[in-house]
């Protein structure tokens, strides 16, 4: 699971992890409450090009 290659470029960063759908539902499921989206977890933090 990911962004297709194609979208992704110096442009148009992915924002989130590529990984296989059997990792996504384990992490998922097995995670504890914290408070945040599991997708919190996968996203990529891109520092900001503008400073």
């Amino acid at each position: 699971m990911g962004s297709a290659s194609s979208l992704i470029t110096l442009e148009n960063l992915a924002f989130f992890k590529r990984i296989s759908v059997a990792d996504y539902y384990k992490g998922y499921f097995s995670r504890e409450l914290q408070g945040k989206s599991y997708l919190d977890v996968l996203r990529i933090k891109n520092e900001d090009k503008s400073g």
